[in-house]
């Protein structure tokens, strides 16, 4: 069996927590050539854990080892280092947001379909077992009418505390620390959305006169409801239009909802409650004789099921179950699905196109809101 040779652009959380140690159980697929991180301390603390020997600050000289492709989970726009992987040849998995603006995800496409690479966005929900059984539980709906996805965002601090995680020097573990309040919340991604290169490409997308409380949902939006998104488009596929959106929290809230073209209705709700240690992620899909709710645990956990919980009728006698699929990890499967589109020359299942197809109705959503 073909090993394919990686490197790893980014060695912070989500590496060390997902994808370091199931690249390491994936062991007859995968060979960790290189590291790459901005920070030496970090670089040094995880190439040591997981026994990466080539170590580099620079992603372009990870470029230049003996690789087959590169996962790239550094935080932030992706444009950058993902142009750079393609210009090299090197096959990209790269980490939602696949970038922060749709020309920036069209610059990424246009230098991977000339290098003739594959582009894969890790959107491993759309990987997830429970989430697929829901998929086809919704398909087989004949009379949807509705559709209530509902996000309860907690600190992903809560999430991390039971992880060992090693950090840059100087800054507290997640375990030392209490989850940050919402006007903490509020504060952190303010100074993002108002300084810096997020700042910048936000207002490339907004405007520049763009209310603040705008900004600060956009930055929620592309980083963190690109996957609620993504996750109703591969089931439903494009709405039409987003009908409204309201902001309230200074941004750290919102609400939107989409009709598609039959005049079914999406309502999507994206709600910051930082303190309180139970992520929600509930997509509800409700017809007149059926209803499908796939319920997503913290990305966070390893190995958490994904429970659908699908209710219907029998002559007159309503009935509900709950399935679990079993147990696999979405980010497993989704390197197992990554793996064979290169050695098999398939084509991925979450594109590049894809992913510029969330950066657009995520956008229709920010610009939606009126003051």
């Amino acid at each position: 069996m073909r090993r394919l040779k990686v490197g790893i652009i980014g060695g912070g959380a989500v590496a060390q927590i997902m994808h370091l140690p199931y690249l390491q159980e994936l062991d007859d697929y995968y060979q960790v050539v290189a590291l790459c991180d901005v920070s030496a301390p970090t670089l040094e603390a995880v190439g040591d854990y997981f026994g990466i020997q080539r170590r580099h600050i620079d992603c372009h000289q990870l470029l230049k080892e003996d690789i087959d492709a590169v996962l790239i989970l550094s935080s932030g726009s992706h444009l950058a280092p993902a142009v750079a992987a393609a210009q090299a040849g090197k096959h990209i998995l790269v980490e939602k947001p696949i970038t922060f603006t749709v020309s920036e995800a069209d610059a990424v496409i246009a230098a991977a379909k000339q290098a003739r690479v594959k582009l894969m966005v890790a959107y491993m929900k759309r990987y997830d077992p429970g989430y697929r059984y829901g998929r086809e539980a919704v398909l087989k709906l004949k009379d949807l009418e509705y559709v209530q996805i509902t996000v309860l965002h907690p600190a992903i601090d809560l999430y991390w505390a039971h992880h060992r995680i090693r950090r840059t020097k100087g800054l507290p573990k997640p375990k030392e620390r209490l989850a940050e309040t919402l006007p903490e919340a509020i504060a952190n991604v303010t100074k993002a959305v108002t300084q810096g290169e997020e700042a910048r490409l936000i207002a490339e997308t907004l405007g520049p006169d763009a209310p603040l409380e705008q900004q600060v949902a956009l930055y929620f939006l592309t980083l963190s409801s690109c996957h609620d998104v993504n996750a109703l488009r591969g089931i439903l596929g494009n709405p039409q239009t987003v009908r409204y959106t309201d902001v309230w929290n200074s941004g750290a809230c919102f609400t939107s909802l989409l009709e598609y073209a039959s005049g079914l209705r999406v309502n999507y709700s994206w709600i910051m409650l930082p303190e309180l240690r139970d992520y929600r992620q509930d997509l509800g899909f409700y017809g007149s004789s059926g209803r499908v709710i796939i319920q997503f645990p913290s990305p966070f956990l390893r190995n958490m099921p994904t429970p659908v919980m699908v209710q219907g009728m029998e002559g007159e006698a309503s009935w509900e179950k709950q399935v679990i699929v079993n147990y696999e990890e979405a980010f497993k499967e989704e390197l197992r699905h990554f793996y064979n589109c290169v050695v098999n020359n398939k084509e991925p299942l979450t594109t590049g196109e894809d992913a510029r197809e969330d950066l657009k109705l995520l956008r229709q959503m920010a610009l939606a809101y009126r003051r």
